[in-house]
Formats: C-alpha cells, sequence, structure tokens
C-alpha cells in the first residue's frame, strides 16, 4: 500500500518563489484558461511583498494555505496489498494481480507408494504427505486387480491416494457407496467443515453413507485410498435425490481450484497423432525439456516404447509484453498450438527444428499445447524435446521456460476427446464397410478445430482401398488408401463442424483376389473448441479492505491498470463513509481515471467486478485512489 500527499505549501512555495519563467500553476493543478498564468501571478504577489506590513502578509498566506487542497493518494499493487481483501470467484496472486479463479475437471489426486493409514475411520486428512505424483483424475477408483496405479512411481504393490477437489451436488438427499480393497474414506464440506459420508474396509463389503446437501453447488471434498497388499479396488458411486439407480460421479461433476498451481498437464497416447488415449499425469521436470531415450514417458500409461505420443498443454504465464517467438527441438514430430493457433506442425514422427513466427503477447496468461510423436527411438535418435523462448524475446529469451510459469488449466480454446474401436472387421471385394464411433461426453457447442485419426485397413491380393472420415454432419474427407496409418487433419477440412456425434470411417475395396481385406483399429482424436463448461469463472468479484485517509476527502479520481481484459471485463465501483463502512451502497466508477460524484468520507472502499468469457483471464494489476482534504 502506498499513501502519498501533496503539500499546499510545496505548491504555493514553487509558484511565488518560481526562479525560471516555466508557467507553474498557483493551485499545483495543471493551468487552464481560468487561471492567470504564473508570470501575472508572481508580479501581483511581488506588488503586495512590497507594499503589505508583515502581519497582513502572513494572514494572507495563511488563508491562501488553508484554502488550497491537500491531495490524499491510497494505492493497492501487490499480493500484499490485495490478500486481506474479499474474494468472491476471485484470488489476489503472487503475481501482484486480482483474477477470476480458473478450475480444471477432476479432482487433483496426489500419490505415493506405501499403505499409509490402517483405520479409515480415524483417518487425519493433514496426515496424508510426501505424494510423489499428481494427477487431475476424471474417474474414481481402479478394477479388482493386482495392479497399482501406473502414475505413481515406484509401486510395486502398497500405495495410498489422497484427492482434493470440488463435487457439484444437487439440492437434496443423496446417498454415497464405496467398496474398496484396502481401505477408503470419502468426506464433504457443506459449509461448516470437512464431514465423513462413507468410509469402507475390503474386510467389510460396500458400504453407504447419506448426504443432505441444503442447495445446489459446488462443495468440497476429500477422498483417501489405501492399499496395503494384494488386490486393490475402489468404488464410489451415489444415488441422487429423487434417483433410483446408483450413478458414478462423472467428469462433469468434479472440479480442482488449479489458480495458483504449477505444472502442464502431461497426455500419453499409444499411437503418433494423439491417437489411443492411454493417461495423463501432471509434468513434473522443473522445465519443458526431455530426454526419454529409447522408452516412453513414464507415468501416463503408455504401454510400448516404439510408437508413441505426448502432449503437455495448460497455459503459460508471461510477465513481459511483447513479440515472442519459440524454438522447437524435437526427435519425433511436433507441434505448438498457441492460444488455439497452429504455430508449428511438422511431419508426424520426422525430427524436427522449428522457430515460430514472431507474435505479440500481451503480459498475463495464454493457452498452449505441444504434442511430440516418437516412431522407433533409437539410442542414436532418442526421443525428446525441448521448448525455450527464441533470442530476442521480452522474457526468458534463450531459456526454457520453468514449470513455474505453466498450470494446468484448459480452456475452451483448445481441447480433444479420445475414442476408439479395435474390433476386427472384414471388408469384401467391391464393397464399401463403414465403422462407426462415438464422439459424447463433450459441449453441445464445440466444433471441431483439427483431427488426429489412426486406422489399420490392410488389402487383400491385387485389392485398392479407399479410405474416408465422416463426420457426425455429414462432411467426408479422403485420408488414405489402407495401411497403418496415422492422419492429421486441419481446422479447413471440417470447418469448424460441430464435433459431438458419431463419426464414421467408410473403407472401400475395389479390384484384385475375392478375398476380405481387414480393419482392426478405428481411433479418433477430436480437438474441438467451446465456450460451455468454461474454465475461468465467468463472473467474479473482489472486494478490497476499508482505508481509513484519517480525515474527511472527496475522491477526485479511481483509476486501475488492468491486462487481457478486454470490453468491460473489469469495472470499479466505490464507496465512502463517514465512519467504517458497513451497509453503504457502492457507487459505479464511471471510467478509468473518474469518481462518481459526491462520494466524501474517511473511509473508503472499492469492488472490482470482473467478467470473462471462460477463457479470457482479466487481471486487475492497480488500484490508485486519490482523495482532497
Amino acid at each position: 500500500m502506498r499513501i502519498a500527499h501533496i503539500s499546499p505549501i510545496a505548491a504555493l512555495a514553487a509558484c511565488s518563489f518560481a526562479a525560471s519563467n516555466v508557467p507553474v500553476d498557483s493551485d499545483g493543478t495543471t493551468t487552464d484558461s481560468s487561471e492567470r498564468d504564473a508570470a501575472t501571478a508572481d508580479g501581483a504577489i511581488d506588488g503586495r511583498l512590497d507594499a503589505a506590513p508583515d502581519a497582513m502578509l502572513d494572514a494572507r498566506l495563511d488563508a491562501m494555505v488553508d484554502a488550497a487542497p491537500t491531495l490524499l493518494t491510497w494505492q493497492q499493487d501487490t499480493q500484499a496489498d490485495f490478500g486481506p481483501g474479499v474474494t468472491n470467484n476471485s484470488l489476489a496472486t503472487s503475481w501482484n494481480t486480482v483474477e477470476p479463479r480458473a478450475h480444471a475437471p477432476g479432482w487433483l489426486t496426489r500419490g505415493k507408494a506405501g499403505s499409509l493409514f490402517d483405520d479409515e475411520n480415524a483417518l487425519d486428512f493433514a496426515s496424508l504427505a510426501g505424494a510423489t505424483d499428481r494427477i487431475l483424475a476424471t474417474t474414481i477408483g481402479a478394477s479388482n486387480s493386482l495392479q497399482a496405479p501406473k502414475w505413481i512411481s515406484g509401486v510395486n504393490d502398497a500405495f495410498t491416494q489422497w484427492s482434493t477437489g470440488e463435487i457439484f451436488l444437487d439440492a437434496g438427499l443423496h446417498v454415497f457407496r464405496a467398496a474398496c480393497d484396502d481401505r477408503a474414506v470419502f468426506a464433504v464440506d457443506l459449509g461448516a467443515g470437512f464431514t465423513k459420508v462413507v468410509s469402507c474396509n475390503f474386510g467389510n463389503g460396500a458400504q453407504t453413507g447419506q448426504l443432505n446437501v441444503p442447495t445446489a453447488g459446488w462443495y468440497a471434498i476429500q477422498l483417501a485410498w489405501t492399499d496395503a497388499l494384494g488386490f486393490a479396488k475402489l468404488g464410489l458411486d451415489h444415488r441422487k435425490p429423487n434417483g433410483t439407480n446408483f450413478v458414478a460421479i462423472t467428469a462433469a461433476e468434479m472440479r480442482t481450484d488449479v489458480t495458483a498451481e504449477t505444472n502442464p498437464q502431461q497426455l500419453g497416447f499409444d499411437q503418433i497423432g494423439l491417437t489411443n488415449f492411454t493417461g495423463s499425469h501432471l509434468w513434473q521436470s522443473d522445465v519443458l525439456a526431455a530426454n526419454f531415450g529409447t522408452s516412453a514417458p513414464a507415468n501416463v500409461g503408455i504401454s510400448q516404447a516404439t510408437r508413441w505420443a505426448s502432449r503437455w498443454v495448460g497455459q503459460v504465464r508471461l510477465e513481459a509484453a511483447g513479440m515472442y517467438s519459440f524454438a522447437l527441438v524435437s526427435n519425433g514430430g511436433h507441434r505448438v498450438i498457441l492460444n488455439g493457433e497452429h504455430l508449428a506442425d511438422t511431419a508426424l514422427a520426422a525430427p524436427a527444428m522449428t522457430t515460430t513466427a514472431p507474435r505479440y503477447l500481451n503480459a498475463g496468461w495464454h493457452d498452449f499445447a505441444v504434442d511430440l510423436n516418437v516412431d522407433t527411438p533409437t539410442n542414436v535418435a532418442p526421443g525428446g524435446i525441448a521448448l525455450t523462448v527464441a533470442a530476442g524475446g521480452p522474457e526468458f529469451a534463450g531459456q526454457t521456460l520453468p514449470n513455474a510459469r505453466f498450470r494446468p488449466v484448459t480452456t475452451g480454446v483448445e481441447r480433444i476427446v479420445s475414442n476408439q474401436d479395435t474390433a476386427n472387421v472384414n471388408v469384401a471385394r467391391n464393397t464399401t464397410v463403414i465403422r462407426n464411433l462415438a464422439i459424447t461426453g463433450i459441449p453441445a457447442d464445440a466444433v471441431v478445430t483439427g483431427v488426429d485419426l489412426a486406422y489399420r485397413a490392410a488389402p487383400a491380393n491385387g485389392q485398392t482401398l479407399s479410405v474416408s472420415l465422416r463426420d457426425p454432419n455429414g462432411m467426408a474427407v479422403s485420408v488414405g488408401s489402407g495401411g497403418n496409418q496415422p492422419v492429421t487433419l486441419a481446422l479447413a477440412d471440417f470447418n469448424t463442424r460441430l464435433a459431438s456425434g458419431t463419426w464414421q470411417l467408410s473403407i472401400t475395396s475395389t479390384g484384385g483376389a475375392n478375398q476380405n481385406a481387414q480393419s482392426n483399429l478405428f481411433a479418433l482424436t477430436v480437438h474441438y473448441k467451446t465456450l460451455a463448461q468454461p474454465s475461468i469463472a465467468t463472473n467474479a468479484t473482489y472486494e478490497s479492505v476499508q482505508h481509513d485517509f484519517g480525515t474527511p476527502v472527496t475522491l477526485t479520481s479511481v483509476a486501475w491498470l488492468e491486462r487481457q481484459a478486454g470490453s468491460n471485463g473489469i469495472a470499479l465501483a466505490v464507496r465512502a463513509c463517514a465512519q467504517a463502512c458497513t451497509n453503504q451502497p457502492y457507487v459505479a466508477v464511471p471510467s478509468n481515471g473518474g469518481v462518481p460524484a459526491g462520494q466524501v468520507g474517511q473511509f473508503v472502499q472499492y469492488r472490482a467486478t470482473f467478467t470473462s468469457n471462460g477463457i479470457t483471464v482479466p487481471a486487475l494489476d492497480k488500484v490508485t485512489i486519490i482523495g482532497a482534504h
């Protein structure tokens, strides 16, 4: 916080005894047409000084000082300044801003090898510590098997994982059901602290617990699960109010506040071209640079090391605005998408070096995705990638961006959804076979921005295959002539058409022997854009602490600095009170630097309102309020 005082005595002295001919206004403000210039004022005062007795001069000087206003300034521009305020869907950040909160689907889940608790009924959730790995889990639990979660490092058998986040619950009575091996506990905070809803133990079978939710909304959860030996299992579902069956908790009902998180999200795929999705993980290396050797990345479920893909996705924070380009080196093909724009898109698996064309980027958060495709890595040509800011960048020039500048927020600019079918299908000579694949679970407004396709279609002797892909709206694009093919299709191929529905792979066989062609893979990853299910809070407010000016003031200016706010992204209102403000109404500030008329008081408080489309992140950098006394 900064408080500045503009002294009327200093202003008077500067005017009355100025030695230069530079015009200086006698009341400390910019000269305007209604005031005499400095030379006229100095001449008049000099004459009065010569003629007036000392007592009269002192009285007149005192009157001039008393009449000149003192300007007092209150400024907030650090996390320490903003932190004590009241936030609603907003946060005072370590970047010295106030911003809307950001959420990611799923619950933030931490994991560690070893069983960390042996009594589900007496578990102190705060005692769970020392996690080695983290994911944003959009599903709960595992099947009854000896296989421990692949995303936890160093697990041979025993493990513990624990989750935090929020669940959306309708108003009414919910019944939760849990079954586990070995132990688990689930708790919900309805506003008065966490209450255990249900726990389970491998020896007790499925257990149920009730939760009466007063109002529909998002509620904080805690979930812990440990396995000590042998088989591992966790099932958690619930019967909703007025429901008749227990249903799974879906990704749409799960979210985690990741406003202040670091690390991008890493995804794994068992095929080049981002198909055959295997799992996710929060990237934990210090920078976005890695040499995987002849192996695949660990912890994302990739099952074979010879042909795989990985995506790093989230938002990157830049604190210096300016022209940026990025240098990407990979042993394998790569793709760079920034704020929805494809800056680089190389051949699928060929080693590549790219320096992207410069783009002007504002200070603040930017959506990004970096993809890597690796085919048959060797000791001489191991799979790997490194992303740096090109020389000359306003920030981190020639350096790799650190993890502290990333967060796992995926806004509606660049999202993906995957599905695959591995059934074997016969294609008779001179016939066409249609393979169907449903793309579901995405918003109704989702439009296609790109497609990654993988298929296997082997012709019989002498046959010719023609393969095309048809979107749910009926538009078809030719994608090849058979073989084991990964294919990347661009935005233009489907012209931002609706993404949700049934996609079709059409395989036509002509000529050759009277034998069946074979197709045993149809895998699809659809890239889409949406304004639904926003990651960034679309409406948020921040209410400052009250500032005591020490004396009544008339507000003369309320000004603020903002970034990435766009039209009407941030609006301020203010109130001035004779005593500490209680229920006095806020009055909107008409414009940045303006002030509502008639705001007089010793105590001053402001409220900022943030509006976002769920993609942009408006940020409040500084607020300066000036009052005249």
